[in-house]
């Protein structure tokens, strides 16, 4: 961002480096991975799920696989940090 005078938008400060660009090369990498699968609906919930009342028929293997293809691409350069896991009914 360059506009105005120098101590304004185009501040120095204000734009990136080369050094904060190889900086942002090593940021913490994590991904959240959703568990749709639920006893029931909670009340605050807004999230997609599946209803466990209705027969299985090979939903969980299913969604297990997905998620372990698109963390295999997306980490084919760069490692995730972490892996955070949430969601299904509390109670499960």
């Amino acid at each position: 961002m360059s506009v105005g005078e120098e101590g304004r938008f185009g501040s120095s400060s204000l734009r990136a480096n080369d050094a904060d660009l190889a900086d942002a090369a090593h940021l913490w990498k994590s991904a959240y991975v959703h568990i749709p699968f639920c006893a029931h609906r909670c009340p605050y919930c807004d999230f997609a799920i599946v209803d466990e009342s209705v027969e299985d028929d090979g939903d969980h293997q299913r969604y297990v696989d997905a998620v372990v293809r698109e963390i295999e691409m997306e980490t084919s350069f760069s490692p995730l940090d972490a892996v955070n896991f949430g969601g299904g009914t509390p109670s499960l």
